[in-house]
């Protein structure tokens, strides 16, 4: 029986799935839906609202968001307030969709609202 199951697997059809992923960037034609889910996707990742701009990833597939730098009440930076590094995030073509990824941490979605292309 164990023979039978081996000869059917090795006859299947096999299916590759590509999973290398290349450097993307946002494609012109993207909507303002796109980078809605672009925004609420990036505040999920660092936990503190993210509103982002049309231009980014237009030319690249990695953006730093900085922390926010604590401020007295008269707008002086608070001195050693700002302990965090900045947080980078990639933006890769995998399987024709959009994924972007935090580097140095498990955070990886899918945005299927925005369409990319291969990073020149």
């Amino acid at each position: 029986m164990a023979a039978l199951a081996f000869t059917a697997c090795q006859n299947a059809p096999s299916q590759v799935i590509n999973m290398t992923a290349t450097p993307a960037v946002l494609a012109t034609n993207n909507t303002k839906v796109c980078y809605e889910q672009l925004s609420q996707q990036l505040a999920q990742a660092i936990n503190y609202p993210v509103k982002v701009s049309p231009t980014v990833f237009a030319t690249t597939a990695t953006i730093f968001l900085e922390p926010i730098a604590l401020r007295q009440a008269n707008g002086q930076r608070k001195d050693g307030m700002l302990l965090d590094k900045p947080t980078q995030f990639k933006l890769e073509l995998n399987n024709q969709q959009c994924v972007l990824s935090q580097v140095g941490n498990t955070f990886k979605v899918t945005l299927d609202l925005c369409v990319c292309q291969t990073a020149q």
